[in-house]
């Protein structure tokens, strides 16, 4: 499944990083990836919030509470990016160009096949595959992060700005009210037995 399917993906991951698309052109993304290969410690684009189902293989992912960035050296030249890289390899670091580093604390977990993971909003992470690997994936925004993700465009270049809030202009006024699912069902309060 990994080898057969490697060459579309890379294509396609390739193809979302040379035209700067924000969130690329389709989703869910499925991710397809050698051992030792993963993403950069990064915090997702537009403060989105981000599911993953790994399929296949196992992944390392290690988490910081956003209060640590100072510790994780934001890439300067990445201000103005929908995504804001850290420069810091949590899997090799180098205390000698980041000291800082050595007082950084975080989470890590080991995610496995049919394991699921959900990365808030704003949190920086890295992931390391452990094992060749596929995952499906999804960032989102919805009624939880979209203060986050307009702010997040306040910081932006003005053509990505108007392009990015009419979208989003077009997403809050198709939400569903406070309290409804995404389906347009009421929320059901399991411990009570009562629907709101």
């Amino acid at each position: 499944l990994v080898s057969s399917a490697r060459n579309r993906v890379c294509d396609t991951s390739c193809t979302h990083e040379r035209t700067g698309e924000i969130l690329g052109g389709s989703w869910p993304s499925l991710f397809v990836g050698p051992e030792m290969s993963g993403g950069g410690l990064h915090i997702d684009a537009l403060g989105t919030n981000f599911w993953m189902l790994v399929l296949e293989g196992q992944k390392l992912w290690q988490f910081f509470d956003p209060q640590q960035l100072p510790y994780l050296y934001p890439d300067p030249d990445s201000d103005s990016l929908p995504t804001s890289r850290l420069r810091v390899d949590t899997v090799r670091p180098d205390y000698d160009a980041f000291p800082l580093y050595a007082y950084a604390s975080s989470f890590v977990c080991v995610v496995g096949p049919y394991d699921g993971l959900f990365v808030p909003a704003g949190s920086p992470h890295q992931v390391t595959n452990l094992s060749p690997s596929v995952a499906v994936s999804m960032n989102y925004i919805d009624s939880s992060n979209l203060d986050r993700a307009i702010k997040v465009l306040e910081h932006s270049s003005k053509d990505l700005e108007l392009a990015t809030r009419e979208h989003l202009a077009q997403f809050r006024d198709s939400l569903p009210p406070a309290g409804v699912g995404s389906t347009g069902i009421k929320a059901y309060d399991f411990a009570t037995d009562r629907k709101d």
